[in-house]
């Protein structure tokens, strides 16, 4: 058994208002506001992950309530009814809209303002509507919060992991068939022993820093860890739960950096195309020599696990990013052609091992 300590604290911070005029009042909201607000927290979640994801239906609405501690002889009158507040986080969100580009219809948000005499402060605190959820339900979205580690490419090897953990190094096994018993996946265990419905995976592939885990978040809704520079090692897994089906989401390190030897590419790809039903190559608008040759060499590892039906039986996807829309039949072509080449030339090419053929190219444009 698992005993979990669940802790609920606020954040509070002050605005200390003029008692002269509404205008010195709502010059010193805004310097509070610059100065010292918890919102940028919300602000930095929205702007980094996804507000709502594409595998789930459901929508939900944002519900802000702005709790303000006035003093002395500022009366309600001067702070407009709270509308300094309701302007200043629609500001917020509108430049969230504006510099993410992302659409304004997502960033719903019903925002409520209460204030109380510094004198009188209430005892009790409004209550926030919810929806209703199990205590099972709630915990299983907790758990899917935080990615576990798999894997690690290492000294030309593939270091499995167990319970987010590196594994032993004495464990010897007769085949690599019999590891899948010695590998669990910490609490998500629970949730996939529970699920009886169907499971799909989606993992991400290409080259290191092209933005694979900011668009496995968007897409999945998952929180991997992202950054401008190399923030991935090795193979990291997330669950999330749609209405008719999970989904494991599998976040891979970016290929072809200085850390990685050829070899451990070759392993981190092989396993991608072995577990996934869809991988996500993730790319620029060109296939240059080095992505040439990085995928020619995909194919080296499938011989390692060959024998077992249940593998290599998924799609490959192309994610061509930052395309203008006058590009996309030029690009589409170009990528195909490309790839047709790369088939004439070796007819045990990577996309007849690993994906039997089965390919789609999809072309997103620049953002804004």
């Amino acid at each position: 058994s698992r005993m979990i300590d669940i802790r609920s604290a606020r954040n509070v911070f002050h605005m200390d208002f003029d008692r002269s005029t509404a205008k010195a009042a709502q010059t010193q909201v805004e310097v509070a506001t610059r100065t010292a607000n918890y919102l940028d927290y919300l602000y930095h979640v929205y702007d980094k992950f996804c507000i709502e994801d594409c595998l789930t239906t459901s929508r939900s609405v944002l519900n802000v309530t702005c709790i303000l501690e006035v003093s002395g002889l500022v009366l309600q009158q001067q702070l407009g009814g709270g509308q300094l507040c309701k302007s200043y986080i629609s500001s917020l969100f509108q430049s969230l809209s504006d510099s993410t580009h992302k659409p304004r219809r997502y960033f719903k948000c019903n925002v409520d303002v209460k204030s109380f005499a510094q004198s009188c402060q209430p005892t009790t605190w409004p209550e926030q509507p919810a929806g209703e959820q199990s205590m099972a339900e709630w915990l299983r979205r907790l758990i899917c919060l935080v990615p576990i580690q798999l894997c690690r490419a290492e000294q030309n090897q593939l270091t499995l992991f167990s319970n987010g953990l590196k594994k032993e190094a004495t464990l010897h096994v007769p085949n690599v068939f019999q590891l899948q018993d010695t590998i669990e996946f910490g609490l998500y265990e629970a949730i996939l022993d529970w699920w009886t419905g169907p499971v799909k995976v989606i993992s991400s592939m290409g080259k290191q820093s092209t933005g694979k885990s900011y668009m496995l978040n968007h897409l999945t809704g998952s929180l991997f860890d992202i950054s401008g520079d190399r923030c991935t090692d090795g193979v990291w897994l997330t669950i999330r739960l749609a209405e008719d089906c999970l989904y494991v989401v599998l976040d891979f390190e970016g290929l072809g950096s200085l850390e990685r030897s050829e070899q451990e590419d070759m392993f981190l790809s092989v396993m991608n195309a072995a577990i996934s039903g869809l991988t996500l190559f993730k790319t620029e608008f060109r296939v240059d020599q080095d992505t040439r040759n990085m995928l020619s060499r995909f194919r080296d590892g499938v011989d390692l696990i060959k024998g077992d039906e249940r593998l290599l039986r998924g799609w490959f996807y192309i994610n061509i990013k930052d395309v203008d829309m006058r590009d996309i039949k030029d690009l589409q072509l170009h990528f195909r052609t490309k790839l047709q080449d790369i088939c004439k030339e070796d007819e045990n090419n990577f996309l007849t091992k690993m994906y039997k053929g089965q390919l789609t190219i999809q072309t997103f444009p620049t953002p804004g």
